[in-house]
């Protein structure tokens, strides 16, 4: 299994490589399931990439922290629904988080 985490402003990239899924929480006034409730875990592709979309609906793109969970077959974690915590996942086999650069903003 390998972890690797990259940083590209104004967030940074979690890249996890292992045979099963991931599952993925944003921080935006509390913990939330990406991408979706409906299709909480990402599949990691044959390369042992994964690719999983944050920003999906309402305030995604000012997430403080992102965390990544790799998980094995058969695991159904928690939904995230605004939590202050970040839920556990007892079926993890690995656990990343990141705290993300806050976004420039302008005023005119």
């Amino acid at each position: 299994m390998i972890i690797s985490v990259v940083s590209t402003p104004p967030c940074t990239v979690i890249r996890c490589i292992i045979n099963d899924k991931v599952a993925v929480y944003i921080y935006v006034r509390g913990w939330r399931t990406k991408p979706t409730w409906d299709y909480p875990l990402t599949p990691i592709q044959n390369d042992g990439s994964w690719v999983c979309n944050i920003t999906t609906g309402g305030n995604d793109q000012e997430a403080t922290s992102i965390a990544a969970y790799g998980v094995p077959y058969g695991c159904t974690p928690l939904l995230g629904k605004g939590e202050a915590t970040l839920l556990a996942v007892g079926c993890a086999v690995a656990q990343v988080e990141i705290t993300c650069a806050p976004a420039a903003t302008s005023q005119l």
